[in-house]
């Protein structure tokens, strides 16, 4: 595995989505931050998750197709049971 992979990985609507998990007082390492710069400038997105309330927030704004949005919310109930 390559240092700095985000620790989730998706493709919605055909579009690359990598979050990294940070619990805490964690900090993106320099391998970390390399990564985000490659995802990003190829395109994808990347997300710092520090809680889900926040990130649906973001998710919402940065993705444009109802269809994503139908997707987070299916795996937030999933989650929720």
């Amino acid at each position: 595995m390559r240092k700095g992979v985000p620790d989730i990985q998706s493709v919605i609507n055909r579009q690359y989505l990598g979050i990294e998990v940070m619990a805490g007082r964690d900090k993106q390492s320099e391998h970390q931050r390399k990564i985000q710069a490659e995802i990003e400038s190829s395109g994808g997105l990347y997300y710092l998750a520090r809680d889900f309330s926040t990130f649906r927030t973001w998710f919402n704004i940065n993705t444009k197709h109802n269809e994503s949005r139908k997707i987070l919310r299916r795996e937030y109930k999933f989650k929720s049971l």
